[in-house]
């Protein structure tokens, strides 16, 4: 089981913060107002309301989420809800995109923002083939491979738990130009986990997940003043605005 869902906090104000705050627990409403900035605090609480959206779906028909959620943090801070142990979490924001995944086995979403290309860092950070696959693209397109790159990355390392202490330079990632995206190495990190990659309007998305999970073929754009209505369904482009 995977739920995989998107939404834009773009047009969200301090007054959704003010009407929504109230259904988080006291240790998440707290660390959202310790944000110094709205547009911080209006990402991290549209993050866990999209993620109770993906968790009220990933329930049995008939079972309802009931109060606030509570979060635990592995040792290397991948979320986890001890009153939800089957369930497995993952949440991502950048700029005016959030994303949640809900799955029955370990999993890691990143969305982000198109990049810059940033060549030292993809020397520095990335396996000498992904960086060299940037270098060698035409200028115009290494923003979007280092953003590929970039948020594949961080959703293997999402899943595994390990973060960023993991070295991101440890495995490889093989984009296809097709789209497609692949765990390419080491062999047995590549047989146990896949992924999915999607490009929204302004950026890019993807999952991580063990192989025993099939991913879905969408991506599901939550309305930000809706969350809880029917989801729209969105394939190949996400048109996250």
């Amino acid at each position: 089981m995977l739920r995989l869902y998107a939404t834009s906090i773009r047009e969200a104000t301090e007054a959704d913060l003010a009407h929504y705050l109230p259904l988080l627990s006291e240790a998440r409403q707290q660390k959202i107002l310790r944000y110094h900035f709205p547009k911080d605090q209006l990402r991290s609480l549209y993050g866990e309301l999209l993620l109770r959206h993906a968790i009220q779906e990933a329930l049995p028909t008939g079972e309802a989420l009931r109060g606030p959620l509570h979060f635990a943090y592995e040792e290397h801070g991948k979320p986890y809800l001890p009153e939800h142990p089957e369930l497995h979490v993952s949440i991502s924001h950048s700029g005016d995109m959030v994303s949640a995944a809900v799955s029955d086995c370990p999993v890691g979403i990143d969305i982000e923002e198109l990049r810059e290309p940033r060549l030292r860092l993809a020397r520095k950070f990335f396996t000498p083939g992904e960086y060299e696959r940037i270098a060698a693209a035409p200028e115009g397109e290494q923003g979007y491979l280092f953003t590929d790159f970039w948020v594949a990355k961080e959703s293997h390392i999402k899943c595994t738990g390990r973060g960023l202490g993991q070295g991101l330079s440890t495995f490889e990632i093989e984009l296809g130009t097709d789209g497609s995206c692949r765990l390419h190495a080491p062999k047995e990190a590549a047989r146990r986990y896949q992924m999915k990659l999607w490009h929204t309007a302004n950026g890019c998305a993807a999952v991580c997940v063990e192989r025993s999970t099939p991913i879905t073929e969408e991506l599901e754009l939550i309305p930000w003043g809706a969350l809880g209505d029917a989801p729209l369904v969105l394939h190949k482009e996400v048109p996250i605005q």
